[in-house]
């Protein structure tokens, strides 16, 4: 059988894969310093690439503001980290 490449996904792709196929959350830092400066508007438009590769079952939310330990923003941190467990464990459930 022969595949043609436009088929095949991309290395990301084939790795980022079985994440969609359970409930995810990719929970990003807005302002994270490990970011180089000159990248650090790039961060959320990173996240969706990201977002997109590994599939419509991931979820994203963005900390916005926050450093890459979520320092000082552990409240949106946690509240967004229940949100999407009681949303996950609650859709599981109605299965």
């Amino acid at each position: 059988m022969q595949h043609h490449a436009a088929s095949l996904p991309s290395a990301p792709q084939a790795i980022l894969a079985p994440l969609s196929q359970r409930p995810c959350l990719l929970l990003v830092s807005g302002a994270d310093e490990c970011v180089p400066a000159d990248q650090q508007h790039d961060i959320v438009q990173r996240a969706q690439a990201l977002q997109e590769l590994a599939g419509a079952g991931v979820r994203l939310e963005v900390v916005g503001g926050a450093p890459h330990n979520l320092a000082g923003c552990e409240a949106e941190a946690v509240r967004l980290v229940c949100e999407f467990l009681d949303g996950a464990v609650g859709g599981q459930a109605a299965q």
